[in-house]
């Protein structure tokens, strides 16, 4: 169900999902050369699991970025025009 107040994604749980996931992958990435020694961490496992259930970006449609631009035309709704 899509939500209110959201500026990356207009409120679309899915492109938040899939980002969640990129971002778990990369942590789990990081931690990938202690997998055998935090084995609790089923880092392997987890990594495995979230490629597996296919719920990543696809295209830079789903790419999460914010661009920082006072220029007319790119102006993102966090920007802040003045006193506005």
């Amino acid at each position: 169900q899509a939500f209110s107040g959201d500026p990356f994604y207009q409120g679309d749980p899915k492109k938040w999902r899939k980002a969640t996931n990129v971002l778990r992958l990369k942590v789990l990435m990081s931690l990938s050369k202690r997998a055998d020694d935090t084995q609790e961490l089923q880092i392997k496992e987890t990594f495995s699991k979230v490629v597996s259930e296919n719920n990543l970006f696809k295209s830079n449609e789903d790419n999460l970025q914010v661009i920082y631009s006072d220029k007319d035309g790119q102006k993102k709704s966090l920007s802040r025009n003045g006193n506005s």
